[in-house]
Parts: structure tokens; sequence; C-alpha cells
């Protein structure tokens, strides 16, 4: 980085403690699409090539949490993997059904240590391929309940993934 300005900045990088990010998946919200800040048809389409399926910072990576990007990571101005990736604390703020591969990614290779989610997505990130839940049972059944105009919606429940794949129900202060 020749800017001086940004250099400054990317020095810094290293003193990082705590890294808030975003999970994103590979195929863009059609807010993001529409906004034209998204990477355009054949970037893409170069990118699912090479296996990706989410992002932490414009940095793209496989199922498996590897990275990928080809000559697209050398055009990214932001935070490398590597220096991203020794940052202790790594929060990943991701939620919905289409980005449950991306977040399951993001968290198998180390791009985020705690994620902030919804409760459904959480559920979802439990379960292994085969439906069970990591420790072997399967999931609950639990009968939809339809939310009713007058009811209010629940709040979300702050919630995080341990190491050892339990959920436990935030006790910080909202």
């Amino acid at each position: 980085m020749t800017d001086p300005t940004m250099a400054a900045v990317a020095a810094e990088w290293t003193n990082l403690t705590l890294a808030l990010v975003g999970v994103g998946a590979l195929n863009p919200s059609p807010l993001l699409a529409k906004s034209g800040n998204a990477f355009d048809a054949d970037e893409q389409a170069g990118l699912l090539a090479e296996g990706a399926v989410g992002d932490v910072c414009c940095r793209f990576f496989t199922a498996a949490g590897a990275p990928v990007g080809g000559d697209l990571v050398d055009r990214i101005v932001g935070i490398d993997a590597d220096t991203l990736r020794a940052v202790p604390r790594r929060i990943g703020v991701a939620g919905g059904a289409a980005k449950h591969r991306a977040i399951r990614a993001a968290l198998a290779g180390g791009w985020v240590n705690t994620i902030i989610t919804d409760l459904a997505t959480a559920k979802a990130l439990l379960l292994t391929d085969s439906g069970e839940n990591y420790d072997g049972r399967p999931p609950p059944q639990q009968p939809r309940r339809r939310r009713h105009l007058w009811e209010p919606a629940r709040q979300a429940v702050p919630i995080r993934i341990c190491p050892d794949k339990r959920v436990k129900k935030s006790t910080a202060p909202h």
C-alpha cells in the first residue's frame, strides 16, 4: 500500500484484539446487488468455480474454511486473511437460511470464533450433515406456532456457540 494514510491504518491491524465482522454468502442479497457494491457475475462465477461459499471482509473461503480468491485477493484493499485470523476475538454477525453454509465455513476455517445469529441459524449450525445434533441426538421436533398480528415479535436472544458445540444463552445485558 503506497498511500501513507492507508499504510498507517494497515500498520494498526496487527494491534487489533477484537474484530466485529459480517459473514457474507457468495450470492449477494438483492439489496447488495442492487446497490452496485457486489462483485460482477464473472467474478462470482470464478469464485464459485474455486468452491467459495462465503466471505469475511471480502476474503472468500470454501465450505471447509480454506481461503480462495485468486487474483481477486490482490485487488482488495483491506485486512489480509492471516492478519484477520490472528485477531484474538473475531465476532461474526450473520443469520438466515441463505447464510448457513457461509457461517459454518467461517467457523470451521477460523475466520470467526464467536457468532451472533438468530436462534434458527444457531440450531441449524448445531446439526451435522446427517441431521443429528453433534452429540448424536436427533433434533427436537417442535410444532410450528402461528404468530398472530396482535402478538409482539419475539426478541432476539443473544447466544454463543461454544467450541464444544453447545449453545448458551448470553448472560450479558441487552
